[in-house]
């Protein structure tokens, strides 16, 4: 998830200012689970994880794979959009009005958990409960709309096909 990128922003923030601050914070390391922090190489292994676990045929393999490949070369030359509209087309269809390759070829709607291809209905009560006039009284947000994060995500897609990976590798060795 994008947290792939603010955890290690927020643990290189705090590296770098711990030696001038008066006050520091005690790092011991990071946590990340499912963190898209180097798409470069995470889309790599796209095609191949989905065909050896089934949901892809060789022809949708090869496809992807091709996929895969000019979005790492759009990686490679900076052009962040460009990456982030393959990749949005090809698996996660967030910002686009049809399904994405992924859906269609797999009818599976939900990429973040493969043994559930949908999204649970349990996954909608959040939103329902931050509705309740209660929750929203106790949490002050006033008459503010709950947002999915869709518009967020339309100013972070540049940023979201970029890499972390000096700032995990210098947390790695310096909080071990």
């Amino acid at each position: 998830s994008y947290a792939g990128k603010y955890v290690p922003a927020i643990a290189h923030y705090i590296h770098m200012l711990n030696p001038v601050m008066t006050m520091k914070i005690n790092l011991k390391g990071i946590a990340l689970g499912d963190a898209y922090s180097d798409p470069e190489s995470i889309i790599q292994g796209y095609a191949p994880f989905l065909f050896q676990i089934g949901l892809l045929d060789e022809k949708q393999r090869k496809y992807f794979q091709k996929q895969c490949d000019e979005c790492v070369k759009y990686i490679q030359e900076e052009k962040w959009s460009q990456a982030f509209e393959l990749l949005d087309k090809l698996l996660d269809g967030d910002l686009i009005s049809e399904p994405s390759y992924f859906q269609n070829v797999t009818g599976c709607s939900n990429y973040y958990n493969l043994l559930q291809c949908t999204e649970p209905e349990d996954q909608s009560y959040y939103r329902k409960f931050l509705s309740l006039p209660q929750v929203r009284q106790a949490i002050h947000v006033g008459n503010q709309a709950f947002s999915d994060g869709s518009k967020v995500e339309k100013y972070l897609r540049e940023d979201t096909v970029k890499s972390v990976k000096p700032w995990l590798t210098e947390i790695m060795n310096n909080y071990k």
